[in-house]
């Protein structure tokens, strides 16, 4: 206290002198003095509710010991009286050999109850998750995972049903050689008794739960529903389709955990542990992987056979005066429309599907699948004319397109795939045939320039000078106008 007393001192001390270093300060002395006393007042009046604060809590506390104290000697008391009639249960039950035995008995029967009770109920569940499924589909994941829990209780209850009835099956202790001993007689017709009353009992609890079963068929329908309609579905609810290869991957982890069971369970009765694991075992995963393959080679192939057949119409109905596209431009306008569809697809579905079904990878496949055959069959060397039957204009949008078809591989970073060989080796082909034709073109047309009657025509300042080398140029030009501008021959 004497400690805080001079430091107080000392800072009034250091606060006057701060105030008052000048003489003309002095003025201000009462006014300041007014302010020290308020202050001081108001100081002396927050001690004291302090003060008072502490002594009421001070107050509460020992109260609250004094009533804890009479309550803790109460309970110490009951505590006594409890451990004195524990001891003499305890000394009572000793006598009676089975009596402990009931605490045990009465919580089995609590938890067999418990469990007829859940086990009755599952119908009832399961028709309330059924209607939730229909009425509002999005909640198909939650559904699923209830319906996996009871179909992995229903596996249980089957086993534990056979486990407990051949428990109770007798075993024969007769030794004696007379195998229809009346002692072993009795023992056959109970085992053929326990054995019938198994058969009765697993009928009525796969009767009774054979709706879980049937639940989970129905969310596998709709899964495959799904992946059936993956292309609307993506572009409207992309949500369903992220949702249902979620379920998938936690239904296929479902029947792995059972078939790796299994095969344990082969290993310690001595069984073949593999056959037991493949008779449980189901690849859904990779029923998924080839439903997608073959919903992606169904939407390549109509997508193509519709755009060609537009074109092909387009193209029919075109006047007298206009010339109609040859195969080569329908060909080509409908393979520009799948590489606008895989353009989509990689926007739209890729994101939606796990990387380990590949997706990309399935739609290129199913897009060389049907794309190189039909481009193979444009050029087809195994007739006798081949690349030659094919006009200039067509070479040219042949090599524009497979050039831009390389060039959207490399941008996607698939350029190492076996179409891109095959195309590259096409397009140098048809290069070399269009720079053939070319060739020979130009050769007859300046044979021709030659063959012309030469007009020679006197120029201003008496030269000579003859068109022939003009037109020889012009020749050249218009032919290099068409072999730098084939770019816009790309059929888009």
């Amino acid at each position: 206290m004497e400690k805080l007393n001079k430091e107080a001192l000392a800072n009034a001390r250091k606060s006057i002198a701060a105030r008052f270093s000048e003489t003309s300060h002095l003025d201000d002395l009462d006014s300041y003095r007014n302010l020290v006393q308020k202050q001081l007042v108001s100081a002396d009046s927050k001690l004291n509710v302090a003060v008072q604060g502490k002594l009421d809590a001070l107050k509460r506390a020992v109260d609250l010991m004094d009533e804890s104290a009479s309550k803790l000697n109460q309970f110490t008391k009951n505590m006594a009286w409890i451990n004195d009639r524990i001891n003499q249960t305890c000394t009572s039950i000793s006598n009676y050999e089975h009596l402990r035995k009931v605490h045990h008995a009465r919580e089995n029967l609590n938890k067999v109850i418990s469990q007829v009770d859940f086990f009755g109920r599952v119908p009832e569940r399961i028709a309330v998750l059924r209607q939730l499924l229909d009425s509002e589909p999005f909640h198909i994941k939650d559904v699923f995972v209830e319906a996996i829990s009871h179909d992995a209780l229903r596996q249980a209850l089957l086993k534990e049903i056979k486990a407990a009835n051949v428990g109770k099956r007798k075993s024969v202790v007769d030794n004696s050689n007379d195998v229809m001993s009346p002692k072993r007689r009795s023992t056959a017709n109970a085992n053929a008794d326990a054995d019938a009353n198994l058969v009765r009992i697993k009928q009525v609890v796969e009767n009774h739960l054979s709706i879980v079963p049937q639940l989970l068929k129905d969310i596998r329908a709709r899964l495959w529903d799904n992946l059936e309609r993956i292309w609307s579905l993506c572009a409207e609810s992309p949500a369903d389709i992220v949702v249902t290869f979620e379920i998938l991957e936690m239904y296929q982890e479902y029947i792995t955990r059972r078939a790796d069971q299994a095969r344990q369970r082969a290993e310690r009765l001595g069984s073949d542990p593999e056959v037991a694991y493949k008779l449980s075992y189901e690849n859904i995963t990779g029923e998924a992987h080839d439903r997608l393959k073959r919903k992606f080679d169904e939407k390549v192939e109509s997508t193509f056979v519709l755009m060609q057949s537009a074109a092909v119409e387009g193209s029919g109905g075109a006047s007298g005066g206009e010339q109609k596209d040859s195969q080569v431009t329908i060909t080509l306008n409908a393979a520009t429309q799948m590489l606008t569809l895989m353009s989509s697809f990689r926007h739209e579905i890729v994101p939606c599907v796990p990387e380990s079904y590949a997706p990309m990878t399935l739609f290129l496949d199913a897009l060389d699948n049907y794309l190189v055959p039909e481009i193979l069959q444009l050029v087809d060397t195994s007739t006798s004319e081949g690349i030659s039957s094919l006009d200039v204009g067509d070479v040219i949008q042949l090599i524009d397109w497979l050039e831009y078809y390389i060039g959207q591989m490399d941008i996607i970073d698939q350029n190492d795939r076996e179409s891109i060989e095959k195309f590259t080796t096409i397009a140098e082909e048809l290069l070399n045939e269009y720079l053939d034709r070319i060739k020979h073109q130009v050769m007859e047309w300046f044979t021709n320039i030659k063959n012309q009657t030469t007009e020679i025509v006197v120029n201003n300042d008496g030269t000579l000078f003859t068109a022939k080398p003009e037109d020889m140029f012009n020749v050249l030009h218009m032919q290099m106008a068409v072999a730098t501008g084939r770019s816009c021959h790309v059929v888009m």
